[in-house]
């Protein structure tokens, strides 16, 4: 079956998007071309439209959650047949970190996306995802770029974003509400919110999934593989012990998180400019879950540890396959203390978001920032970082819906600012209260029960689940030896399928015995497979053309 592309789907639409003004939401899978429809589509129409009319207002603004993907794009549009000036004048990459740091430096939201005439916010799931990592949060940022960008087309991607695109809704619509009076002649197209859902087109049938007992399983599975894996790890620490573990076993490895992301240059331009490995195993937190593209032939194997279906999806999306390819997934058991303790820790944050709302009104701005800055690293000024947002005095962004929330301002460092409660990280918080109370009701029965309702996420069954155990092991052992038992007698070519079947049907117990290389092995492993596990491999001639025989030794 021919892969279907985004470009593929939308055809001419995006023209009537640009021209109307539309805000769209396309909401498309993985490794379905989003990045190359901006680039090779939206970009290429610009341009000509910026050739005809070079005194017209035709600008392309990408926004991105990563710098990785940032670096991505610009890979990408250094391939076009155009000058760097004509680039310049074409497009201009940015962060939403970039867009933070203009408002809280002038709060002049009117000149943000003045001389752009079109908007792509890519992996707009940052505004719900990252919503409790910073005071200035996502939340102000978000509502400024759709107030900004009313008069503008707008395209806001992700191929996860069942919480953003609900909440992007209902905020448009008040953006809308609120601006009557600034633009009482607004374009009814201007308010349209265009929804191109391409998720049924998701399709993870590459996936096998499989659950180990532990970490020492899977040094063991990785020790004794002769393809790369890619490990996302939810603890730093975790992280370290598992690099040290892996390299003690003899493969090379690297890690990647927050601290040395910038540091190790090396590392980062491999992956954004190759999208390959140049280490067998890449261990990394979650900073890498979107943003890369990884196409190493040789990646076939990863891990995943999060209780995000979000993150869970994002992270798997990251090794992009052919259409014959596999990918091995595996989860790890996790004892139910872990999902309780998670659990408990977002439930006691919920609480505090709870009563801050319940006690806006008496709250001042002023005492919240100073114990945020008088003790930068107590617990009580961590969980502020999180309840509240930070934005200037009197912008004009957030509609009046919004101004329940808001704690009033006071004189703070030659400038007037306000705070509202953090509404975004506060969504994402019950989320994640309610998932880990799930995984713990689920770990409370046995730890398989985890893995099923993460895999349930991909669309995966019971079934599809291959439980990594001694007493399955064995099971498995012994299918196999059946298969060599009903070998029969094979050519070259069948011998060859045969292998590719062994190693996808039963690929743990033959990669205890024999290297296994972009799902096949060797005829010389195959020789050593049979003699582990009893049996010789036999050829003769016959009729003038070499036949394979497999044969216990007994039967010699």
């Amino acid at each position: 079956m021919q892969k279907i592309y985004v470009a593929d789907v939308v055809g001419d639409e995006y023209e009537r998007w640009y021209y109307h003004k539309n805000k769209v939401f396309l909401d498309a899978p993985m490794g379905m071309g989003k990045t190359r429809f901006i680039t090779d589509v939206l970009f290429d129409f610009i341009l000509r439209k910026r050739n005809i009319n070079i005194h017209h207002n035709d600008k392309l603004l990408i926004l991105c959650n990563r710098r990785m993907l940032g670096l991505q794009y610009w890979w990408e549009m250094i391939e076009k047949r155009c000058s760097y000036h004509e680039l310049k004048d074409v497009v201009e990459i940015k962060s939403y970190q970039e867009i933070a740091a203009s408002i809280r430096g002038s709060g002049n939201v009117d000149e943000l996306l003045q001389e752009y005439s079109c908007v792509v916010c890519d992996e707009v799931h940052y505004f719900y995802a990252d919503s409790d990592f910073n005071c200035y949060g996502t939340f102000a940022v978000m509502h400024a770029l759709l107030r900004a960008g009313i008069c503008k087309m707008m395209i806001f991607m992700s191929a996860t974003g069942d919480e953003i695109f609900p909440i992007l809704e209902k905020a448009l619509k008040k953006q809308f509400k609120s601006v009557k009076n600034v633009f009482p002649d607004l374009n009814e197209e201007y308010r349209k919110i265009v929804l191109q859902n391409l998720q049924s087109y998701r399709n993870f049938d590459y996936v096998h999934p499989y659950l180990l007992k532990d970490d020492k399983e899977l040094i063991y599975k990785v020790g004794h593989s002769s393809e790369k894996w890619l490990i996302f790890i939810d603890c730093k620490e975790r992280g370290k012990q598992l690099l040290e573990n892996i390299r003690k076993n003899g493969k090379t490895a690297d890690i990647i998180h927050a601290d040395n992301l910038d540091k190790d240059s090396r590392l980062v331009s491999q992956l954004v400019m190759n999208g390959q490995l140049d280490k067998e195993v890449l261990i990394t937190t979650s900073v890498l879950d979107n943003g890369v593209s990884l196409k190493d032939p040789l990646l076939r194997n990863i891990v995943i540890m999060t209780d995000s279906p979000v993150s869970f999806v994002q992270m798997l999306g990251r090794i992009r396959v052919g259409e014959q390819d596999i990918v091995n997934l595996y989860l790890i058991k996790r004892e139910a203390s872990e999902f309780k303790k998670r659990a408990e820790a977002s439930k006691k944050l919920l609480d505090k978001f709870e009563k801050a709302l319940e006690q806006f009104s008496s709250v001042k701005a002023f005492d919240i920032l100073c114990k945020v800055f008088d003790d930068p690293w107590s617990e009580e000024a961590e969980d502020y970082r999180k309840i509240y947002t930070l934005t200037p005095e009197g912008v004009d962004f957030i509609p009046a819906e919004y101004s329940r929330t808001r704690l009033g301002n006071n004189f703070l460092v030659t400038k007037r600012v306000e705070l509202y409660i953090n509404e975004l990280a506060m969504e994402k918080t019950g989320d994640a209260f309610k998932m880990q109370s799930l995984l713990y009701k689920r770990a409370m029965s046995s730890p398989e029960e985890v893995a099923y309702e993460q895999i349930s996420w991909i669309g995966k069954t019971r079934a599809d689940l291959i439980i990594c155990s001694e007493d399955y092991l064995k099971k498995n052992e012994e299918q196999l030896i059946n298969e060599l038992e009903s070998f029969g007698m094979k050519t070259a070519d069948e011998v060859g399928d045969f292998k590719k079947h062994l190693v996808s049907d039963f690929p743990d117990v033959v990669s205890r015995y024999v290297k296994i290389n972009k799902g096949t092995f060797s005829k010389n492993q195959l020789v050593k497979l049979c003699e582990c596990l009893g049996f010789k491999i036999i050829n003769e001639t016959v009729n003038g053309k070499i036949r394979y025989t497999i044969s216990r030794r007994s039967n010699i």
